[in-house]
């Protein structure tokens, strides 16, 4: 039995929910003997009567002698709303619609009851979408490049089974009264296949029996690219990925389900679960470590006037200084009237850097004013001058992704990026005092340590953690040496502070240079140079890394990466090819520094992948790059797709970087810085089951990690239950793929959902978690830096959303899939300042952007 399926908005936020099946009709009487029913409740029928002109009448009640509601032509579309139908006089009376948005004839929005037949001529019968096959013969292309890579890297295994993790955030658990289990089962759970058994069709395609390709209105240089690789990437310039699928289902045109669609809305969950967060707990958090450090450290300024600590105690109160006027330049937004953003600031922010600075010795102020405007000003490279030789590239102060066009998440951005960036280095004793100091401000208010514990605490589940020493790593080595109150005579002892300089070399460096070298520095001479104290370092993530062991100084004379590297290391062997065609293999030790690289890839667990959200981003995008050859169908096979598969795995880690802009450490090289319708399409998913599965059970660890923590209903049910409708409907995909590599049916429920349910569902992801937003974005377009270094910045971007068009396997033959993926772009910045989204969307129209890069032209067909 067929059943109904439906998406419900509960409350106004998104619970994810299908109803039970509907009640059994029973048995359909039948009027005729020679016309048994051909039609039931919810069906989609048609009139075909071609043995006379006369329309067939629609009657307001059942029989020949009822009123004359409409006169319906041949091809006229309609429901039947009836769940029974009706006998009289022999004949068989369907209760109808032509009211449907999905199926209206065109002739108005009629209800009444039509007659299937009389005698032994049916009058309607079921609707089924015509497919007219080509008009015009076409040539078919020769065959796809297809290469078999032999490098001298090590080999990335392909996944072949499913982990199993124990997190206790990875439990796959809905409500006992939904479908979630039948249509999105725990992806977890799933067993892949051993070989492709499925039908899409071998290469190249024979154009000629594929139907819907008129609508696509392919140019001759487009067919050829999808006949010799079974599909073509189009420039569509759509703001959204759900643009690209088909509007009209009674046609028979069918979508295709891509990886990027799912990608993009987890970057939309990942993306408002920081800012919401910003908004109402981080903000409150960062302002109290701040207000409470600067009070400490003031105190600590006027107690140490005429004393040894009197400069070190000076430098620890203008660092905390900077920090509070820059979180202070946001709060005017509270004023604003009439906007949600301001709205939920005002019931949110309680605490107010503005309050402290009241009472701010004057002279303090004026110290760290100049710093504050160097951050406010967003560009060049600024001395600081309470460190000895210490450059900031105050360029990385430029808001840039949700951050730009708000006043209060700009100055919470240059804020974390100021607590994330300025390092109190080992190699230098009175920074190194000057850093206890800032330590003993926090730690002596319980405030500021318990706000800056729990701050730690949720960044290390969404991002990772801290690349740099920590207060939690120094305390207990300052406690030892300096006594459980850091006194300040102590402090002041220059034989304690060698004891706990050198303790504090113990510890590990930071795997990630992010400080302003000069050149000729060896790699193990700047991991030692970055040895200090950070108060929020930022966090490592091991893309960052990877981009670190592959550019100067690890690799001697190569400025800066490409995003190709990160892929390659991931075990992308075209990946490899094209970087190893730009030059990078000419660098002696690039090669061998992939390769350790690869290795580490492949020693990797998911559960170290899974430790946080964004290693879980990553893990996520790894299938994109490695695949198991045996389950592949034949368009996986060709460069083209693998190339199409490098834009999706760029963009989207585009995308993690520009939603993690405020914490993230960059790598920089030396001197640098309901109801129950008729199934008439098929959908097809793309043959990846690894990312859909993988994006559910990300969602779901976020889902169950964010609730576990308690935050504030009102922001963060959005965001939960957004992260809990994606990874159902990233499982059901998972799922879907799976069948179509093993050749297995797919139920007629999971099809009935994509075709009618499915385009709202994913949309209303990406909406609902707008509503709070009052800038939100416009498009899908965004960028991100991702590296630095004296030749400028590596500046990555998602441009906007591309159709991909696919030659698919149906019940009825061959025929023409439409969906959506990403475009991606890569340059060097050499501005001094990177570029916002605001301004790349502005490129994006005006036309003015860099060009794609030329590895596209495979599979990307203008």
């Amino acid at each position: 039995m067929k059943r109904s399926l439906l998406f419900m908005l509960v409350a106004g936020l998104l619970s994810f929910a299908f109803a039970l099946p509907a009640a059994a009709q029973g048995d359909i009487p039948v009027c005729n003997p020679q016309l048994p029913p051909r039609l039931s409740y919810g069906v989609a029928g048609m009139v075909t009567r071609t043995d006379t002109p006369t329309p067939v009448r629609l009657r307001a009640n059942p029989g020949t002698g009822a009123p004359i509601v409409t006169m319906l032509d041949e091809g006229a579309r309609f429901i039947v709303i009836g769940y029974q139908p009706t006998c009289v006089e022999g004949i068989t009376w369907w209760e109808i619609t032509t009211g449907s948005s999905l199926y209206a004839s065109g002739a108005g929005i009629f209800n009444g009851f039509i007659a299937e037949g009389v005698g032994d001529t049916y009058f309607i019968e079921p609707y089924s979408a015509a497919q007219a096959l080509p008009s015009e013969a076409i040539p078919l292309a020769g065959a796809p490049q297809i290469t078999l890579f032999d490098t001298p890297l090590p080999t990335v295994p392909p996944v072949s089974a499913m982990p199993a993790l124990d997190a206790a955030f990875a439990a796959w658990s809905w409500p006992p009264d939904t479908y979630i289990n039948i249509l999105s089962p725990d992806p977890l759970q799933m067993t892949l296949p051993t070989a492709y058994a499925g039908n899409m069709p071998a290469l190249p395609v024979d154009l000629s029996q594929v139907a819907y390709l008129n609508d696509a209105g392919l140019s001759s240089a487009q067919l050829q690219t999808l006949s010799r690789n079974g599909f073509v990437v189009v420039p569509a310039g759509r703001s959204w990925h759900e643009g690209s699928l088909w509007l009209e289902r009674s046609t028979g045109r069918s979508d295709f389900i891509t990886t990027d669609m799912m990608l993009e809305n987890l970057y939309m969950i990942y993306r408002y679960a920081l800012m919401y967060l910003e908004t109402g707990v981080f903000y409150n958090q960062l302002t109290t470590i701040a207000a409470q450090g600067f009070v400490q450290a003031q105190a600590q300024h006027a107690a140490a006037r005429g004393t040894p600590l009197e400069s070190a105690a000076r430098d620890a109160a203008v660092y905390y200084a900077v920090l509070l006027l820059l979180l202070a330049d946001g709060e005017a937004a509270l004023g604003e009237a009439g906007t949600e953003s301001a709205e939920l600031y005002r019931e949110f922010i309680t605490v107010f850097a503005s309050e402290t600075l009241i009472d701010a010795d004057p002279a303090l102020i004026a110290l760290a004013e100049p710093i504050a405007a160097a951050a406010r000003q967003g560009e060049g490279v600024v001395p600081i001058p309470f460190l000895e030789n210490y450059d900031e590239d105050f360029g990385l102060y430029s808001p840039r992704s949700h951050y730009e066009n708000d006043a209060l998440l700009a100055s919470y951005f240059r804020a974390i990026t100021w607590m994330g960036r300025i390092t109190f280095r080992l190699d230098s004793a009175a920074d190194t005092r000057a850093g206890l100091l800032v330590l003993r401000a926090m730690a002596t208010s319980e405030e500021g340590l318990n706000a800056w514990t729990d701050f730690n605490d949720t960044i290390e589940f969404l991002i990772g953690p801290s690349d740099n020493l920590r207060p939690t790593d120094l305390l207990p080595i300052a406690h030892t040496l300096y006594g459980s109150d850091l006194p300040p005579a102590a402090l002041a002892d220059d034989a304690i502070l060698e004891a706990f300089r050198a303790a504090a070399r113990d510890l590990p460096p930071p795997r990630i240079n992010s400080l302003l070298l000069g050149g000729g520095t060896s790699a193990e001479a700047m991991r030692d140079a970055g040895r200090g104290f950070r108060l929020f370092g930022g966090r490592y993530t091991l893309d960052a890394e990877y981009f670190q062991r592959l550019m100067d100084p690890d690799v001697p004379g190569r400025a800066l990466p490409v995003g190709l590297d990160l892929a390659a290391a991931l075990g992308s062997d075209a990946a490899y090819a094209l970087v190893e065609a730009m030059g990078a293999a000419a660098f002696p030790e690039y090669v061998p520094a992939l390769s350790a690289l690869r290795r580490q890839t492949s020693g990797i667990t998911p559960e170290s992948w899974m430790e946080n959200a964004y290693g879980g981003w990553l893990w996520t995008l790894q299938p994109l790059l490695v695949h198991d050859p045996a389950l592949e169908p034949p368009l996986m096979r060709t460069d083209a797709w693998k190339h199409r598969e490098l834009t999706t795995m760029l963009a989207s880690w585009a995308a993690l970087k520009n939603a993690t802009a405020a914490y993230v450490l960059l790598p920089g090289g030396l001197g640098g810085g309901g109801e129950t319708v008729r199934l008439t399409t098929h959908t097809t998913v793309e043959h990846n089951p690894l990312v859909f599965a993988r994006i559910a059970i990300l969602c779901n660890l976020l889902a169950n990690g964010l609730e576990a923590r308690g935050f504030d209903q009102r922001l963060m049910a959005m965001v939960v239950s957004g992260a809990r409708a994606q990874a159902a409907l990233s499982a059901m995909a998972a799922e879907v793929a799976r069948r179509e590599i093993a050749g297995e049916p797919i139920p007629e429920e999971i099809l009935l959902y994509f075709q009618e349910y499915f385009r709202g569902a994913y949309g209303h992801v990406r909406t609902n978690l707008m509503q709070y937003d009052g800038n939100p974005p416009r498009n899908a377009a965004l960028t991100a830096i991702t590296a630095t270094s004296p030749a400028g910045y590596l500046q990555v971007a998602a441009g906007l959303v591309d159709d991909i068009y696919v030659v698919s396997d149906r019940p009825e033959g061959l025929q023409l899939v439409r969906g959506g993926v990403y475009s991606y772009y890569e340059w060097v910045n050499t501005t001094g300042q990177p570029l916002t989204d605001s301004a790349w969307r502005d490129q994006l129209t005006a036309g003015t952007n860099p060009a794609r890069p030329a590895w596209v032209n495979l599979y990307l067909t203008p």
